[in-house]
């Protein structure tokens, strides 16, 4: 976080004139939804597409269906399974998910740096990485938009305190209906992919528009 920081510092001008891109492109979350949702439906998964598709699923989302539904229901499993996902194959998904929507796809960079900031910070950093080696002339200001968002999101939560029951639990839930799990296990994985299709590239557009509004790109 402290090396996010100072990223952050030398560019501060750059990330105030944009910062509407930055809080407005967390209404992203609706391309989950859109995606994530029929998805879940075409898998079969039913109460489980609750906790797995209403967004990317980290620290506070996963809190969030804990605490309105409970971590050992279905709509639990459904969150800590793309939870999981994220944590072992989330960095190298989002990496390849850059280079695709930054080779084809008619975004700009700062746009891709913003969204890259919707999941974990291990996500941003792989993401902002691959987006600083294919565009090195605005590395700097690219780690930036990325690190703004990741700053402001960690400065409101104690990573590790929350992290550590977080992992705890979800090895108590799932082993508990391991059989469970098991049988929904790559639809949940198939569902984690859209998920973060859907999140990223929701976050890319909004962040893409306002920041032609504002002038900024």
């Amino acid at each position: 976080m402290s090396r996010y920081g100072t990223l952050v510092g030398p560019t501060l001008d750059k990330i105030i004139a944009a910062s509407p891109a930055l809080i407005l492109q967390e209404l992203g979350n609706l391309g989950t939804v859109f995606i994530g949702v029929p998805v879940a439906v075409l898998l079969g998964l039913k109460r489980e597409s609750i906790g797995g598709a209403h967004s990317i699923a980290r620290e506070p989302n996963v809190a969030l269906i804990g605490d309105m539904y409970g971590l050992d229901g279905p709509e639990g499993r459904g969150a800590m399974g793309v939870y999981i996902c994220g944590t072992v194959f989330g960095a190298i998904f989002i990496a390849l998910l850059t280079t695709f929507c930054a080779g084809y796809l008619p975004f700009h960079p700062f746009s891709l740096a913003m969204a890259a900031g919707v999941g974990s910070a291990s996500m941003m950093t792989a993401s902002v990485g691959t987006l600083s080696s294919m565009y090195p002339d605005i590395a700097q200001q690219i780690q930036a938009f990325g690190a703004a968002f990741i700053n402001a999101a960690m400065t409101k939560v104690s990573f590790m305190s929350l992290t550590t029951p977080i992992l705890a639990y979800a090895g108590i839930a799932i082993g508990k209906d391991l059989g469970v799990f098991k049988k929904s296990g790559w639809r949940i994985v198939v569902l984690a992919c859209a998920v973060f299709i859907g999140t990223f590239i929701g976050s890319a557009i909004i962040a893409e528009l306002v920041l032609r509004l504002l002038g900024q790109i």
